[in-house]
C-alpha cells in the first residue's frame, strides 16, 4: 500500500516590497486629516492611486485633467501622462515629511543641542 504524502507546513510570511514602512507618510494638511480633497487639485496624495486613475482616462479626459491642474493639453497621451505625473510629484513633494526624524525635532536631544550651538555661535 502506498504511503500518504504529507504537505509540508509553512509559516505565514510577510511579502517583502522593498519599502520602509516605518517612514510611512503622515498627514500634513487639514484636507488629508479630514479626508477631504477640497483645496487640492488632485483627488489623492498617493502616487499609485493617481497613476491608476490616469490609466483609465482617455485622451479628452487627459486634456481636461491637464487644464484643471494648470498644464497645457497636448495631442500625445503619453506626453500628457508624463507631465501630469511630474506635476503631481512636485505638488506632493511640498507635503512630504517622511524623511524627517522625530528625534531631531525634540529639543532635549544631543543632536538638537549641537544644531542650536552651531546656529548661535556659527561653528
Amino acid at each position: 500500500m502506498p504511503r500518504k504524502k504529507t504537505k509540508p507546513t509553512t509559516l505565514p510570511t510577510n511579502q517583502i516590497d522593498g519599502k520602509d514602512h516605518a517612514l510611512e507618510r503622515q498627514p500634513t494638511t487639514i484636507d488629508e486629516v479630514l479626508g477631504v480633497a477640497r483645496y487640492s487639485p488632485y483627488t489623492t496624495f498617493y502616487e499609485d492611486e493617481y497613476l491608476a486613475g490616469l490609466t483609465q482616462l482617455v485622451k479628452i479626459d487627459l486634456q481636461r485633467e491637464c487644464i484643471r491642474v494648470g498644464l497645457l493639453p497636448h495631442d500625445n497621451e503619453e506626453l500628457m501622462k508624463q507631465r501630469l505625473v511630474k506635476e503631481f510629484r512636485k505638488y506632493i513633494a511640498n507635503f512630504n515629511t517622511a524623511g524627517l526624524s522625530p528625534n531631531i525635532l525634540e529639543s532635549n536631544t544631543k543632536a538638537a543641542e549641537d544644531i542650536m550651538k552651531r546656529c548661535i555661535f556659527g561653528g
